[in-house]
């Protein structure tokens, strides 16, 4: 989800069958995104592993856009994802794997 303008929103968490649990969750502020650039790499560390690293790359309408996962040396369940401008998830994969050419639908910043 991303919240595109201001003003107030509302989260609403609901379990189905009335299960009742333990649940977490956690605002991130995408403004704060480091830069990337096509072509470019990214090293970086997961620490502690519970950790998000949020990156922004300029994208322009009709291009392709290939993410290669070059290492990966950490927990199996640690996930990339690439989220558009309007919010929509375009991939969530395993940090160790390869994401095939994505074509972007519009520019800007995903």
């Amino acid at each position: 989800m991303a919240a595109t303008a201001a003003g107030s929103y509302s989260l609403t968490v609901q379990a189905t069958d009335n299960v009742r649990g333990a649940y977490g969750f956690r605002l991130l502020d995408l403004t704060n995104a480091t830069s990337l650039s096509t072509g470019s790499s990214m090293n970086s560390t997961l620490d502690p592993v519970t950790e998000s690293n949020v990156y922004a790359l300029s994208v322009t309408a009709g291009n392709q856009y290939y993410f290669d996962a070059e290492s990966w040396d950490g927990d199996s369940n640690a996930r990339w994802r690439l989220v558009d401008d309007t919010g929509s998830v375009l991939f969530v994969t395993s940090l160790d794997e390869d994401q095939d050419l994505i074509t972007a639908a519009g520019t800007g910043t995903y």
